[in-house]
């Protein structure tokens, strides 16, 4: 939304004084309008965010998702695609759904093949569930679209209740992400089609900010130490990017044509790797690396799903790994090595799936989600 120059002070000094009006009680009951965001946006876009560890990592996951390995069924009777979270430096995970009733529910998976019961843990959602994939401590934020349209949050590793974040109407899924320090950071498509945020400062939520863009898919965000930026399909069907690490930001068309929203990986703190859906069915692929963004490459393939895109490292040789769901509902998926300008074959790794895949590497190892055509959560491991 564009504002006269003499206007848009007074919207930016309007929106820090309801913050600090709300700031007692936690949660921000307005909208405020900033389109580019004000001072206090950028000021926090400052702060640290997590450190990718790229190669140095000695926890990065081994290439195991090119094999083939096994799928076990976690059960319950789901909606949509399954969400799922690691704990930083342990064998822990979390994975998250909504059930046939619409509350969210989830299962926490210790070391190994051992998983606790599926646990309701209330809301209700009309979207799947936006979680950070890696989290430290106990800072497990939820966020969900619930049934009256609005942003719905729960700090689930704080044991927190569920509470609407304001009054700004969204479509689809949230993404959540997290700053070094611990406060958390809710991206999400309004029902304007423009991308907006809102944010935590010392654990009060703020109000929401108006980022501006012209979607027509869910967003997906790279947050690293180095670069940061939201990502979507704009409504000429091209990808759109918004760099949020950048001294002035704004949307920057990056071409091709979509026939899905975007997924991202994040091998280090200078690279993104970005994977859509092209009009042909086939995985497309084009990466920043080095601050410079590279040619449009396709991965081939087949998918009838939005594809998903994630890496390992093996000896310090990165690995971009594609994963899709084929016409026929099986996972198939695919490597391609940058350093060597090389990659694998399309392995089919079986199964029987009705949602696009959700990868999860942690220290014990590297998992595969999705919702079985049974309409149950399963996973693929060695």
């Amino acid at each position: 939304m564009a504002h006269a120059a003499g206007i848009r002070p007074v919207v930016v000094a309007v929106a820090l004084m309801l913050s600090s009006l709300v700031a007692g009680k936690g949660v921000a009951s307005g909208v405020a309008v900033g389109d580019p965001p004000g001072e206090q946006l950028r000021a926090k876009l400052r702060e640290a965010r997590p450190s990718v560890p790229g190669a140095a990592a000695s926890n990065a996951a081994p290439p195991s998702r090119r094999q083939r390995g096994t799928w076990a069924s976690l059960g319950g009777n789901i909606v949509g695609h399954v969400s799922a979270t690691a704990r930083n430096g342990t064998g822990e995970r979390n994975i998250f759904a909504r059930g046939t009733n619409n509350a969210v529910y989830t299962r926490h998976g210790k070391p190994y093949l051992v998983w606790d019961p599926w646990e309701n843990v209330g809301g209700q959602t009309t979207s799947a569930i936006g979680v950070d994939p890696q989290f430290d401590g106990d800072r497990l934020d939820l966020a969900v679209r619930g049934a009256d349209g609005k942003v719905w949050h729960k700090a689930h590793g704080l044991g927190g209740a569920w509470h609407k974040l304001g009054d700004l109407d969204i479509q689809g899924t949230p993404v959540v992400r997290h700053f070094a320090g611990g406060d958390a950071i809710i991206f999400a498509r309004g029902a304007d089609n423009a991308a907006w945020t809102i944010y935590q400062d010392k654990g009060v939520w703020g109000l929401w900010v108006r980022l501006g863009g012209d979607l027509r898919s869910d967003l997906d965000v790279a947050w690293t130490a180095g670069v940061a930026g939201v990502f979507g399909r704009g409504a000429n069907d091209q990808l759109m990017y918004y760099p949020l690490s950048a001294q002035e930001p704004a949307w920057t068309p990056l071409g091709h044509v979509l026939a899905s929203a975007p997924s991202l990986a994040t091998p280090s703190n200078e690279r993104i790797d970005v994977a859509v859906r092209g009009t042909d069915n086939a995985v497309w692929h084009r990466a920043l690396s080095a601050g410079a963004w590279g040619p449009w490459m396709s991965r081939e393939g087949n998918t009838s799903d939005q594809p998903v895109v994630d890496f390992g490292y093996t000896l310090g040789i990165l690995d971009v790994d594609f994963l899709v769901r084929s016409p026929n509902n099986r996972l198939w998926t695919r490597a391609w090595y940058p350093d060597r300008g090389t990659s694998t074959t399309w392995l089919d790794l079986e199964g029987a799936i009705s949602t696009r895949p959700t990868p999860l590497a942690y220290p014990a190892g590297f998992n595969i989600f999705a919702r079985g055509t049974n309409g149950a959560a399963w996973y693929w491991y060695l």
